[in-house]
C-alpha cells in the first residue's frame, strides 16, 4: 500500500545512570488515517549509530478515559524521572523526598522571571480537552534560594513577578502553525494565607477551556503547554501532586 502519514508518538526519556534502562514513552490519539489504515509501521529515529541497542516490553495500548481523574502521566513524579517537563530558560531534575512520597521535580538554575517548567499534551490525555470544559489545576509547591536547600518566602497577593510573587501558571493553546490563540495567566493559592517556607503550599486554579478554540481540529496535542513561571529569578521551585482533572 502507499505511505499516507507519519508522526511522532513517542519520545526517549534517558535514564541519568549508563547501566540503567530507559523510557520511550508518548500517548496519542489515532488519526483518521490511521483508524482506517491497513497497517501501521513503527520506526525508531535518531539512532547513534555506534550503539548497540536493547528494546524490551515493547507495546502499544489503549489508554482508558478517565477525565474526572488525573489526566496527566507521572503527575506525582512516581517514575523518578522529570523528563516529561521541558525547563524553559531553567533546568528540571528530581530530587528526595517530594511532598508525600520520595520523589520531587526540582526547577532550578532560572534566567529570568518567566523561566520555569513547561508540559505540553504529548504527556497528557488530550481527549479531555473539549470547549466550554472546566479543568481543575492542582500541584504543591515549595521555594527555595536559588541553588542551596534554604526556604524561601513570597507574597500570595502579590503580582510583583521580579520582586516577591508567588509561581503562577500560564495554561497557552497554539495552533498548528505556532500562534497563540489561547493564553491565561492564573496565580491561585486559595488555601494559603501566608506562604510557608519550609513546607509544602497547594496551587488551586480553575482553568476554563474557551469554546471557540477547535480542539478536535486546528489545536493539537503539541499546542497545548501547562507552564509555570512569573516569580522571581533568585528562587528555585520544588513541584509534586500535579493533578489535572475535568470537574465540569
Amino acid at each position: 500500500g502507499s505511505f499516507v502519514s507519519a508522526q511522532v508518538v513517542a519520545k526517549s526519556l534517558e535514564s541519568s545512570e549508563e547501566e540503567e534502562w530507559s523510557w520511550l514513552l508518548g500517548l496519542f490519539v489515532a488519526s483518521s488515517d490511521q483508524s482506517n489504515a491497513d497497517g501501521l509501521l513503527l520506526q525508531m529515529d535518531g539512532l547513534n549509530p555506534s550503539y548497540k541497542y536493547v528494546i524490551n516490553f515493547a507495546s502499544i495500548q489503549p489508554l482508558p478515559k478517565s477525565c474526572r481523574s488525573n489526566i496527566l502521566v507521572n503527575g506525582n513524579m512516581e517514575m523518578g524521572t522529570a523528563v516529561f517537563w521541558d525547563g524553559v530558560a531553567s533546568s528540571v531534575t528530581t530530587v528526595s523526598p517530594g511532598f508525600d512520597d520520595d520523589v520531587a521535580m526540582l526547577v532550578s538554575q532560572r534566567e529570568r522571571p518567566g523561566a520555569g517548567p513547561r508540559l505540553n499534551g504529548d504527556f497528557f490525555d488530550t481527549r479531555c480537552l473539549k470547549p466550554a470544559v472546566m479543568l481543575q489545576f492542582e500541584a504543591q509547591i515549595k521555594l527555595v534560594e536559588a541553588g542551596t536547600e534554604n526556604p524561601a518566602l513570597c507574597d500570595v497577593a502579590s503580582i510583583r513577578t521580579a520582586v516577591d510573587a508567588c509561581p503562577a501558571l500560564r495554561f497557552e493553546v497554539e495552533d498548528a502553525f505556532g500562534n497563540i490563540v489561547f493564553a491565561e495567566l492564573l496565580r491561585s493559592y486559595p488555601g494559603v494565607q501566608n506562604w510557608v517556607a519550609d513546607g509544602w503550599n497547594e496551587f488551586r486554579a480553575e482553568i476554563h477551556l474557551p469554546p471557540g478554540v477547535q480542539w478536535d481540529g486546528s489545536v493539537s496535542a503539541e499546542g497545548v503547554f501547562f507552564h509555570f513561571r512569573s516569580f522571581p529569578s533568585n528562587l528555585d521551585m520544588l513541584l509534586d501532586n500535579v493533578l489535572v482533572r475535568q470537574i465540569k
